[in-house]
């Protein structure tokens, strides 16, 4: 119920209003710059199966995790850092960064819309920025390259129960995020370390 209103059930493997809702607020009320991913992960979330979302379609199925699999379990742990929310983190400034990078690769014809997701010569662009204004782009902009190239290994992985390969992608992620996209702490990488 929001406001006394029931909001009727999303159709089968679309996306739920709830989480756009949940944007909504975040973005509009809060001032917090997010996406849709956590909500949509949060929202849609079920037992036994990895959430995919596919942005394109905004389309949400689960695959299931591998009969082999061993237990296991996530956790979620908690710094304890006084930290500000997003709109006042390195997020925002990371996230205003790439939009100001699709836009530009977008106007110069390297990607056919202002989506760093759409970019499929990496190479090419870090020739042409590697010694421009633009160069600091480019480490978040391999960042997102890496992540998206290992995607499917990481779902392969899932599929077939390989919990542990499953654990080093997140990690291997985490450093990436850390050294290449830079929003990290010190508390985070030694809670993980």
């Amino acid at each position: 119920d929001v406001n006394q209103a029931t909001l009727p059930p999303p159709a089968p493997g679309s996306l739920a209003r709830e989480v756009e809702l949940a944007v909504q607020v975040e973005n509009a009320y809060v001032g917090s710059p997010c996406g849709n991913l956590d909500q949509i992960m949060i929202w849609h979330a079920r037992e036994n199966a990895g959430t995919l979302y596919e942005p394109e379609a905004k389309k949400i199925s689960y695959i299931p995790l591998g009969a082999g699999a061993p237990d296991f379990a996530f956790v979620a742990l908690d710094t304890g850092t006084d930290r500000p929310g997003l709109e006042k983190s390195t997020y925002k400034i990371r996230r205003e960064e790439c939009d100001a990078f699709a836009e530009e690769l977008f106007a110069k014809s390297f990607i056919n819309r202002p989506v760093l997701a759409d970019v499929k010569d990496f190479g090419k662009i870090r020739d042409a920025y590697h010694s421009t204004a633009w160069a600091p782009h480019l480490e978040r902009l391999a960042y997102l390259v890496s992540a998206q190239h290992n995607f499917g290994g990481m779902i392969d992985a899932w599929r077939s129960g390989d919990v542990a390969k499953v654990g080093e992608m997140f990690r291997a992620d985490g450093w990436g995020l850390r050294d290449l996209y830079c929003i990290s702490g010190p508390e985070l990488e030694t809670m993980c370390d």
